[in-house]
């Protein structure tokens, strides 16, 4: 590590940076793009950030695969990614870029075209995980539940754009845990529902859980006018005070359907 690159490790290639994570090494920063063959793990405690650089990382996947993930972060174990570029190409049963159960930040680039037969093609968070958007882009990835983010625990939106997702419920975000909004964008998003049972959600499916929302976020413009689908005992649930004048707020005097 030399000049301008001196405070990073630098990576060219798969086995450089999964050599990195698993000692880790950080911050990583990215030299070319790079395709990988199997599921990054972050384990062990390791706290990882990696600046993209501008370059992508590809999994390269077309069907589904076990562990088609492009990053699995465990228990106890944090990724942060900076910086503009792409992670992509994940495609699996749970999770296809990010399969979360330990901490995860996006302050930069792209998690685009990924997919996930059941939770969370561009993030799935679950068993205590935490993820925090500050900025960057989740667009273009395809699931069942969650086609931008799937929340089963911690999620907060600080900022960071989530559009042009698609899923049968949650096409930008699915929650059944702690969601806190505060800012970012959620839009362009669709739901297509699935066996006869209506779309819920384009932009954000408030399944259960907590929803806590305060400061300016935008939720508009998603699939018909469906920004924030809620069951009516869900409002009690709503905290904070947003402005949602401009959203349209569904809650339909039945529960919502049951997931899938």
């Amino acid at each position: 590590m030399q000049g301008a690159w001196a405070e990073y490790f630098t990576a060219i290639d798969e086995e450089g940076l999964k050599r990195y994570i698993r000692s880790g090494n950080s911050p990583i920063m990215l030299l070319n793009d790079i395709n990988i063959t199997s599921e990054v793990v972050v384990e062990n405690n390791k706290s990882v950030v990696i600046e993209l650089n501008g370059k992508t990382i590809n999994r390269g996947l077309s069907s589904v695969a076990q562990y088609g993930h492009v990053f699995k972060i465990l228990s106890g174990s944090s990724l942060t990614i900076n910086g503009g570029g792409i992670i992509k190409g994940g495609y699996t049963d749970h999770g296809g870029a990010i399969n979360n159960a330990g901490t995860f930040i996006l302050n930069g680039g792209t998690i685009r075209d990924n997919h996930s037969t059941n939770e969370g093609a561009g993030i799935w968070n679950h068993n205590g995980g935490i993820v925090i958007i500050n900025g960057g882009v989740i667009c273009q990835n395809y699931a069942k539940r969650g086609g931008g983010i799937c929340n089963e625990a911690t999620l907060t939106i600080n900022g960071g754009t989530i559009k042009e997702n698609e899923a049968a419920y949650g096409g930008g975000v699915c929650s059944s845990g702690t969601a806190t909004i505060t800012g970012g964008t959620i839009t362009q998003n669709k739901s297509l529902g699935e066996n006869d049972r209506n779309c819920v959600g384009n932009g954000f499916f408030y399944e259960s859980g907590t929803l806590n929302m305060s400061g300016n976020p935008v939720i508009s413009g998603n699939l018909n006018g469906n920004n924030l689908f809620m069951s009516e005992d869900k409002l009690n649930h709503l905290m904070g005070g947003v402005n949602l004048r401009r959203q349209r707020l569904d809650t339909p005097t039945s529960t919502a359907p049951r997931r899938p």
